[in-house]
């Protein structure tokens, strides 16, 4: 059976009982408070970010996972697979896909024999969240990954 494993970024909003069930490997975007850069879901918890929201006069803004952050996720699960598929943001409200294929183009640099597909959910939030769930789910079952 072929092993795929599934990045996505933390904009997914995924429970963390579905991230650790399937294995996903979530990379997290930036939320910058008051100028210091925090990671959603490893410096900073969502509740932490909607009590600033309330408090706070200035709002939060966010900044999309760079390259080096997918890079990082495709290295850690090449240690165990050769094939990924990695389901971002939007495209058109962030720049998280472009970032995530370029990752991608510097792994296979580093190794030609790993397959990395990069699929634009053309989703936000929960919608993201389900696409990457549906291919966690048939990564799962066994399902094959196609170049």
């Amino acid at each position: 059976m072929e092993i795929v494993a599934v990045v996505t970024d933390s904009v997914s909003c995924l429970p963390r009982v579905l991230v650790d069930k399937y294995a996903i490997r979530i990379v997290p975007i930036s939320v910058i408070v008051d100028g210091k850069v925090y990671r959603d879901g490893v410096d900073i918890t969502p509740t932490q970010v909607y009590e600033i929201l309330k408090t706070s006069r200035k709002l939060p803004t966010t900044s999309s996972a760079s390259p080096w952050d997918f890079l990082q996720a495709y290295r850690e699960l090449n240690k165990k697979v050769n094939k990924i598929i990695c389901i971002t943001l939007c495209s058109d409200i962030s720049m998280m896909y472009d970032s995530a294929v370029k990752a991608k183009q510097m792994a296979v640099s580093e190794n030609p024999d790993i397959a990395i597909n990069v699929v634009d959910s053309r989703n936000a939030g929960g919608a993201q969240g389900l696409v990457a769930l549906a291919a966690a789910r048939a990564a799962a079952e066994g399902r094959a990954l196609k170049r």
